[in-house]
């Protein structure tokens, strides 16, 4: 699978790489402009960055200067569904795992 995140959409693509052909858009409220991504090492996880600078995820805490905070959405490859958001700082943008 190849993984795109449609930042002006807010949703996830899901290509299958052997034909090509799109398996799934992954779509959830706690995407929010998503944009860089890496799979855990285990292939598992797909972790997927959110800019939010549009303010579309709304954070679980408010501290009062966090309107805008990015947040990485967590999504289980086998069910394709997100399961965990880990909240950031502002704007993050690209990822990597280091084993």
């Amino acid at each position: 699978r190849v993984y795109f995140g449609n930042k002006y959409t807010n949703s996830v693509t899901v290509v299958n790489a052997r034909n090509w052909s799109v398996e799934k858009v992954i779509e959830d409220p706690r995407l929010s402009e998503p944009h860089g991504s890496t799979i855990s090492p285990d292939g598992r996880m797909l972790y997927i960055s959110n800019t939010n600078t549009k303010g579309g995820y709304t954070p679980r805490h408010n501290f009062g200067d966090n309107k805008l905070a990015g947040h990485i959405a967590v999504i289980d490859t086998q069910s394709l569904e997100v399961v965990k958001v880990i909240e950031v700082e502002e704007y993050p943008s690209g990822l990597n795992i280091l084993r």
